[in-house]
């Protein structure tokens, strides 16, 4: 299976899988895929898919197809490649799994693998790509591996950490944070990874290619981690949220 992630001025602006055979990419009714701007030409490109290949094939637009920067007749995509047609920005992804992967263990950490998808309603998961996968999967072995301070926590319950959404069309709803890693965001555009150390909470970017997250409106241009706090104000991917640290009450000693 493959898809096109599409976007106009930074937005997502569709999400159109790919059959075998051939799509047409255009301004005009009758396009498979329909970018409705002046800038595409009415039959702009055309896509043809078969057995896991897709060559991408300019239609003599006015403005040019390109492909990562480079204009192009015809070309061969690859997962993760940039289309630009007009003032659209696409993005190619490719599902190289022939057959479905066998299931994973059904603990927490495996849903270090997934993405929650944060402009999506419900913020359905999504299976990571490949080099997303590697990231997360870093990530998630480098919080595993760093020595946890001796807090005096003894046997008290850990913080409850949640994100309140502020914006966009899952707008209201609470997230918690489970996971010693959650990965978030919207692939081809922002995805970031939330790390839970003990009561501490830290965000570091994965994936910046429309831009950087921000935490307290200051863009986040880097992929270290960052600490965050209590009311910190955090937007990836275009949707606003606010850090939420519930930590226990302590018990008071006894007598």
């Amino acid at each position: 299976m493959a898809y096109l992630q599409a976007y106009l001025n930074r937005r997502p602006a569709g999400e159109y899988p790919l059959q075998e055979g051939t799509t047409t990419i255009g301004r005009r009714r009758g396009n498979l895929i329909r970018l409705d701007d002046r800038s595409v030409s009415g039959h702009h490109a055309r896509l043809r898919f078969y057995r896991g290949t897709a060559t991408l094939h300019d239609l003599d637009s006015t403005n040019g197809t390109f492909i990562n920067g480079e204009r192009i007749q015809e070309a061969t995509l690859h997962d993760g490649d940039f289309i630009v047609i007009g003032k659209f920005r696409l993005r190619f992804w490719l599902d190289q799994q022939v057959s479905p992967p066998p299931p994973e263990p059904d603990t927490p950490d495996d849903a270090g693998t997934y993405i929650l998808r944060l402009a999506t309603p419900g913020m359905p998961p999504i299976r990571a790509n490949p080099e997303l996968t590697h990231r997360i999967r870093d990530t998630r072995a480098q919080a595993e591996a760093a020595p946890v301070p001796d807090a005096g926590h003894g046997d008290r319950p850990a913080a409850r950490i949640s994100l309140r959404i502020l914006s966009g069309r899952n707008q209201g709803r609470h997230l918690d944070l489970l996971s010693a890693v959650n990965a978030l965001g919207e692939p081809g555009r922002q995805v970031v990874a939330l790390i839970r150390d003990e009561d501490k909470l830290f965000l570091q970017p994965l994936q910046s290619e429309l831009g950087p997250p921000l935490i307290n409106h200051r863009p986040i241009e880097d992929h270290d981690r960052h600490p965050l706090q209590q009311d910190d104000l955090l937007e990836v991917a275009g949707v606003q949220m606010v850090v939420t640290i519930d930590a226990p009450i302590r018990e008071a000693p006894a007598p």
